[in-house]
């Protein structure tokens, strides 16, 4: 006995499904940067004042933001200018100087002795964020120490009044 077939065309698509399972590295030492520090970057005018604000970030900050801008930090950073990019890269500890400056009149670094900075909290910050909200409350007790906030003095703050 024979059978008569006929052919008929499909399509069949199948899905194939993977699991994969592994570590994921992530660092312990993260500094946070804000919004709010594209209000300050249009007033650091050179490269080298961004290079130190990172390295400084990177580097020298420590959990309550603060920072050393020391001579050995000039040091410290002038061997990692020169070790990342030659000896054409080294500064002099006068345009080191003129940096920090830069940072501190663009507010991105606040003043609280000779030589010792904060990193403004308002953009930056390296401990979690309810230590940052406490830092920001003890920090508006004291108009000597207060860091300027961008998001505040560069709109017009209007203030409920009902």
């Amino acid at each position: 006995m024979s059978y008569k077939t006929k052919r008929k065309y499909y399509e069949k698509e199948t899905v194939k499904v993977t699991k994969e399972k592994g570590w994921v590295e992530i660092p312990v030492d993260f500094t946070q940067i804000y919004d709010c520090f594209n209000a300050i970057s249009p007033n650091i005018k050179s490269a080298t004042t961004f290079k130190l604000l990172f390295w400084l970030l990177a580097n020298k900050m420590n959990d309550e933001n603060g920072i050393n801008c020391s001579t050995n930090s000039f040091n410290d950073f002038n061997k990692y200018l020169t070790k990342k990019c030659g000896e054409e890269c080294s500064i002099t500890y006068v345009t080191y100087l003129r940096c920090i400056r830069e940072l501190k009149d663009s507010g991105a670094l606040t003043q609280v002795g000779k030589g010792h900075y904060y990193a403004n909290p308002n953009m930056f910050w390296r401990d979690d964020k309810e230590k940052r909200e406490t830092f920001l409350e003890l920090e508006a007790k004291d108009p000597d120490l207060q860091s300027l906030n961008p998001s505040i003095h560069n709109h017009t703050i209007e203030e409920d009044t009902n």
